[in-house]
């Protein structure tokens, strides 16, 4: 148990010295490949979007949490029923947010509202889009490498996040070398999302492949239950 709980504290404290890193390094090579006034409005849409995170309704921290439960007295069928009943919720709200949210900017003039000056409408549109499907699909797919966190191997999965981090830090940096734009950086994010997904799903399905994720046994009735 000490043993776990040490593991789980060394991933926490380097996923901070990760994110730390990558303000040192990315920061002074956004600054040096596009202007400050570039950057900022980069800054500005991905804040915009970040608003979405709200969406969760702390949904996510609850159903780890019962998962957990679940897994410790030995109720798999219940586990299986609340991770698929959770995936459900997240993947009809990434899609559906992330058609509203693109039908909203393609209609309105968004870009205008937030005041761009350097980035043109339909580039901005595109961005926006882009940093909200990463925000959106985040979420089912933070709840898919939770799988290890609900079996008491809290380290395995805050690594696969900081290795995530890592990615983004070493994809954004190659892309702001390379001369890219605004799109490329969005499009990055978004990009990091599927080794993480692609390797727990692998690593489940060969080492655990009675808690795949699925959507099968989704029961919307827990949700609402767990909701009132």
């Amino acid at each position: 148990m000490l043993r776990r709980f040490l593991h789980a504290v060394n991933a926490i404290f380097c996923g901070h010295i990760v994110v730390r890193l990558g303000s040192v390094v990315l920061v002074p090579l956004f600054l040096k490949y596009w202007s400050a006034s570039l950057y900022g409005e980069y800054l500005a849409l991905f804040a915009t979007v970040s608003y979405l995170t709200s969406l969760d309704i702390g949904m996510q921290q609850a159903v780890v949490n019962r998962l957990t439960q679940a897994y410790a007295r030995d109720d798999f069928e219940d586990y299986r029923a609340v991770q698929n009943t959770a995936l459900a919720f997240y993947v009809s709200l990434s899609v559906s947010v992330t058609f509203a949210v693109a039908m909203f900017v393609w209609l309105l003039p968004v870009p205008q509202w937030i005041g761009l000056k350097l980035t043109k409408p339909n580039i901005a549109t595109l961005v926006i889009v882009l940093l909200t499907s990463y925000v959106m699909w985040s979420m089912p797919v933070r709840l898919i490498s939770s799988i290890y966190q609900t079996m008491g191997d809290m380290a395995r999965s805050q690594w696969l996040a900081n290795a995530q981090l890592l990615l983004a830090m070493l994809l954004s940096a190659v892309v702001l070398v390379a001369g890219g734009g605004m799109l490329a950086i969005a499009f990055v994010q978004l990009l990091t999302i599927v080794p993480l997904v692609a390797f727990v799903l692998l690593d489940v399905h060969r080492r655990l492949p009675e808690f795949f994720p699925s959507l099968a046994n989704a029961k919307f009735s827990l949700y609402y239950s767990s909701a009132t």
